[in-house]
């Protein structure tokens, strides 16, 4: 077996024992030395015992700890019986669990409306149905739920006659008026349109067509029509509900920064410099350029400014970062249909592959042309 040399915690002498017994002490009496175990008595039973922890207390066992614990332990009257009972953790007041259910209200007995079984329910819970499962069965019925939604639009639609619009007095929301069917929320002109012309298909939508312009609270049976997703987002497109613009809760730029922005592309600038000054992204200045975006706005005096612009830089010489003259690209073409190459004429002018292959083309620069 082999052995290992340790120093004692408590003595500090060096003694040998087993590797596997990992011991710190070289004797029990250094042991009880360290930890000042004492003698004490159990406040249950009497008995002498020595203390090594702290889990015990005052007490020899557990059993001894519970047993004194009862007797000490104060007493309180069943509010119920009467009879006195020993409180061992939390305050009762009630001996026991039949105690407390005969002190509940009243109970009275009751037919179950859904399987016609007796049972037992207080005068303040006014049950009508014994569990949770017939309580879960006892729903409506989808006649029963089209009776009761008839009923209740009846009371909170305003009819105005049969051509104008019917107003609404229930709770509404974003402009619709709402009501509940079948434990859901829907819309007044939706449940028009079931309680009048029929059930609505999966997928499509009640749309308004209201003589006297957009009346999203109105629920005549004949100002509705049915359609797809796309017509209805046509529908709000044509109407003018889109969110668009400074409306948009997201928005940076506006409608005098979207002038401004449109001013600075037609004179040249270019689309870095722009989205500098005005913290935006280059492909937003794209977008506002193609008329991706930004599109509302859009009124003559705009439209006037864009159409000077254009007048005054109509392209070639006149933009400012232009690097060439008519001159030069006249001897270009010329150049080109000698058959000089591509790359020659880059080293002529100082310009990229791209820009003489566009004058070649001629998508750039497309009033120089050569005389016959």
């Amino acid at each position: 077996m082999k052995t290992t040399e340790t120093i004692c915690l408590k003595c500090l002498n060096k003694f040998s024992h087993p590797l596997a017994t990992k011991r710190k002490f070289c004797s029990a009496q250094c042991a009880d030395n360290l930890f000042k175990v004492a003698a004490h008595i159990c406040l249950n039973c009497g008995i002498c015992f020595k203390k090594k922890s702290k889990t015990l207390g005052k007490y020899c066992s557990q059993a001894c700890y519970f047993s004194h614990k009862q007797d000490i332990s104060p007493k309180n009257k069943c509010l119920q019986c009467g009879t006195e009972f020993k409180i061992l953790k939390k305050k009762k007041n009630y001996c026991s669990l039949k105690c407390k259910e005969l002190s509940y209200p009243a109970h009275i007995t009751i037919n179950c409306k859904k399987c016609g079984i007796e049972f037992a329910s207080t005068i303040s819970r006014n049950s009508t149905r014994c569990s949770q499962k017939c309580g879960g069965l006892l729903k409506e019925t989808d006649q029963q739920a089209f009776e009761s939604l008839k009923k209740r639009y009846a009371k909170k639609v305003i009819k105005q006659g049969d051509n104008k619009c019917w107003s609404w007095k229930g709770w509404t929301r974003k402009g619709y008026g709402g009501i509940s069917y079948k434990d859901k929320e829907l819309g007044a002109h939706r449940a028009s349109y079931i309680i009048h012309i029929g059930e609505i298909p999966d997928g499509m939508h009640v749309l308004h067509n209201c003589p006297g312009g957009d009346n999203r609270i109105c629920s005549n049976p004949k100002h509705l029509w049915i359609g797809t997703n796309d017509d209805n987002v046509a529908d709000m497109v044509a109407k003018g509900r889109n969110i668009k613009g400074e409306s948009h809760y997201l928005h940076k730029l506006t409608a005098q920064q979207i002038v401004e922005i449109k001013q600075l592309l037609y004179m040249g600038i270019k689309h870095k410099e722009i989205a500098k000054k005005f913290d935006i992204n280059r492909s937003t200045v794209g977008s506002i350029k193609n008329k991706k975006s930004w599109k509302s706005v859009s009124n003559p005096d705009i439209d006037s400014i864009i159409k000077n612009m254009k007048q005054l830089h109509k392209g070639g010489k006149e933009l400012p970062f232009a690097k060439l003259t008519d001159e030069k690209v006249i001897e270009i073409k010329k150049l080109a249909k000698s058959g000089l190459s591509t790359i020659e004429l880059m080293g002529l002018y100082n310009i990229s592959k791209s820009a003489i292959n566009k004058i070649k083309r001629g998508e750039t620069w497309k009033h120089v042309k050569l005389e016959n």
